[in-house]
């Protein structure tokens, strides 16, 4: 649990995880060089399996989970940021999955939580790893407070501390790259909290960020294309041309994908805000689809359902 000035939160989330279902944890809080009342919160709980690390100065999220991820010694690292709340079964149920399914991240639904209007609503989350694969290609299919995995994978491939703001995004892709099986919950375990105070960062930079990440992992993918290839808008004819052969490649290289996550990847080169096309742009979607998959098997590239 990385904390930076969290005193707001910070003792709802550190309970949430101390009253787990499954007790055979630790909870490792790494101040990241607050200027609030974090450290005596953090420190408040007399708790033996809370464990603090105090940094002297902020050194950014990704330095923080390297230092947790280091001082773990459990089979499984699970991630929460402070401002966020795990239900009291997320930990016992996230290591039945792993188990069981026997992938090495596991992800989970969640509740988006508006401080500010009180609103919750469900968040989007896709199940299969083919899913969560394909569609790193257009963005981050994970919700970081969500995730949880096998301790090996976590020690030996980091956060990147050269990259700001994506560092997740980043890492998700360097896994899927490296063959390492996704898996997600499909309960809600988290609520993850967006308020006023959150550490927010500029537009601009974030999505820069983020479009290098996207880059990186679909050049990863070797899949025939320029390297400097990415999902994007285009004109109809060109991306009738492009787009279904980009997802029966895809399909090849992560598995077969669901119609849903083929149909939102497609989503990303067509041109936004066109109603009165609306009708005709979903059933593209989907043809285009059916046909990367059907294209797929026929090469035999992906097993049959």
């Amino acid at each position: 649990m990385p904390a930076h000035n969290a005193s707001a939160y910070l003792a709802e989330a550190m309970r949430s995880v101390l009253t787990q279902t499954l007790q055979a944890l630790e909870l490792i809080v790494v101040d990241d060089g607050s200027t609030d009342d974090t450290p005596r919160i953090a420190q408040s709980f007399s708790d033996p399996r809370v464990v603090y690390i105090r940094f002297d100065q902020n050194r950014g999220v990704a330095a923080a989970r390297n230092a947790a991820v280091e001082r773990a010694t459990g089979a499984y690292i699970a991630v929460l940021d402070a401002d966020d709340i795990a239900e009291p079964e997320r930990l016992e149920m996230q290591v039945a999955l792993l188990q069981r399914s026997g992938s090495d991240i596991c992800a989970a639904e969640h509740v988006v939580w508006n401080v500010s209007t009180g609103r919750r609503k469900r968040g989007k989350q896709y199940h299969r790893d083919a899913d969560i694969k394909a569609l790193l290609t257009v963005y981050s299919p994970l919700c970081n407070s969500t995730v949880m995995a096998r301790a090996e994978v976590l020690k030996t491939h980091r956060y990147d501390l050269t990259v700001r703001l994506a560092e997740d995004y980043q890492l998700w892709g360097r896994l899927a790259l490296a063959g390492y099986k996704f898996v997600a919950s499909d309960r809600a375990l988290v609520t993850y909290r967006v308020h006023p105070s959150q550490m927010t960062s500029d537009g601009k930079g974030t999505h820069a960020a983020f479009e290098v990440a996207r880059q990186q992992y679909v050049r990863g993918l070797r899949l025939g294309l320029p390297d400097d290839f990415v999902p994007s808008q285009m004109p109809w004819k060109q991306r009738l041309r492009v787009a279904p052969e980009f997802l029966a490649r895809l399909n090849a290289r992560v598995g077969e994908i669901s119609i849903a996550a083929s149909y939102e990847i497609y989503a990303r080169f067509q041109f936004r805000g066109n109603g009165l096309m609306t009708p005709l742009t979903r059933l593209e979607r989907v043809v285009a689809a059916l046909w990367a998959r059907w294209r797929a098997r026929r090469s035999g590239l992906v097993a049959q359902e």
